[in-house]
């Protein structure tokens, strides 16, 4: 039952006032909720649209119908309309791994020939580098300023590298060498996708995996 208050009519327990004072008086912080409440509210609509979803799903809030949809570059990957992503704040990408070695210049020899790298010897310190990204060796002698909980040990690292060629490219080049592959050639999945790949070692006992994308 409702009773007469100076500010209007409230239903009978109800004590907020209902005066037009106070309806205007409401908080920002309330009408910027209800802003946002309604944005999400349409990018929802909107989101369901361009997926191909029913198009009863993708009416506005309006009740208009919508006209063809418009090709939008922000949600299409590889020729699929798939839904929006949106990229990292930060972006990164591998720059080195460590690995660790008994013998330094049977492991030298042994990653310019058969895996191709560069040799760089640096402030007393010697690296492999492959393509753009590099190994950090961990030779006798060296006293890295900090190890992992359970440190890299020669033998226990397990590596891929990208053949630029078709993997018979890399078979010769292992055979060349006289190093036995252990297995392959076999498909696998890579960074880049489905590619074939063979394993063999190092001298070590690491295990190591050319790749090809090529076939």
């Amino acid at each position: 039952m409702a009773s007469a208050r100076p500010g209007g009519l409230t239903r009978s327990g109800d004590t907020r006032p209902t005066s037009p004072e106070w309806v205007r008086s409401r908080s920002r912080l309330e009408r910027q909720r209800d802003g946002l409440v309604a944005q999400r509210l349409e990018h929802s609509v909107h989101i369901r649209g361009v997926a191909g979803s029913n198009p009863a799903e993708s009416t506005p809030l309006n009740g208009a119908r919508p006209g063809p949809a418009k090709p939008d570059p922000a949600v299409r990957a590889y020729g699929t309309r798939r839904r929006a992503s949106y990229a990292p704040f930060v972006s990164v990408r591998l720059d080195h791994v460590v690995i660790a070695v008994a013998d330094r210049a049977r492991s030298d020899a042994f990653y310019r020939e058969v895996v191709g790298a560069e040799i760089v010897e640096r402030d007393g310190r010697v690296f492999y580098r492959v393509g753009e990204q590099q190994l950090n060796v961990h030779a006798p002698g060296v006293r890295p300023a900090a190890v992992a909980r359970i440190p890299i040990a020669p033998g226990n690292s397990d590596l891929c590298f990208e053949w630029a060629g078709p993997i018979a490219g890399a078979i010769a080049r292992l055979e060349r060498n006289g190093v036995a592959i252990e297995l392959g050639p076999l498909r696998r999945q890579g960074a880049r996708g489905s590619g074939t790949s063979v394993y063999f070692r190092d001298p070590d006992g690491s295990l190591l995996e050319l790749i090809s994308y090529s076939g």
